[in-house]
């Protein structure tokens, strides 16, 4: 495996999949966190949060959590 992940072919793929692995992560962590401060999220709420392709942004949004006062202040400034 080792052998795969570090040839020039393979690499971005792993690159890649570990991004994606990183971004998903992210996401399910910051709605979990959210739901268990402000409840339930409506699918317009889960689709702006599973939009957001910036793991610094959803790190960033996983720290305002601690203060927002609900889901629409926590995503006002997301993009």
């Amino acid at each position: 495996m080792n052998i795969l992940k570090e040839s020039s072919f393979s690499r971005p793929y792993f690159e890649e999949g570990e991004k994606r692995g990183e971004l998903s992560g992210a996401k399910k962590v910051l709605i979990r966190q959210g739901q268990a401060r402000f409840g339930r999220l409506n699918k317009a709420t889960r689709a702006k949060i599973e939009s957001i392709d910036d793991l610094e942004q959803l790190e960033a949004l996983s720290v305002k959590l601690l203060n927002a006062a609900n889901w629409t202040d926590l995503l006002a400034d997301a993009e």
